[in-house]
């Protein structure tokens, strides 16, 4: 019973650890209430599953150098 809890437990933590190495310093967070609207003509209609409280996720090679 407890190496099952421990396992469920730690699920979690692996699947925090593997989003923050591996997915999030590809992408980069832009703020859409203050972006310029040439900006964000530019990035094209965001999808809505890329946007999290008003923060919007885009690939840092959409952004240019």
């Amino acid at each position: 019973m407890l190496l099952a809890a421990a396992g469920e437990l730690a699920v979690p933590v692996i699947i925090q650890r593997s989003v923050d190495a591996f997915i999030l310093p590809y992408h980069r967070g832009l703020r859409l209430e203050g972006l310029p609207a040439d900006d964000l003509a530019r990035l094209g209609r965001p999808d809505p599953g890329q946007q999290v409280a008003g923060t919007l996720y885009v690939p840092a090679s959409r952004l240019g150098p």
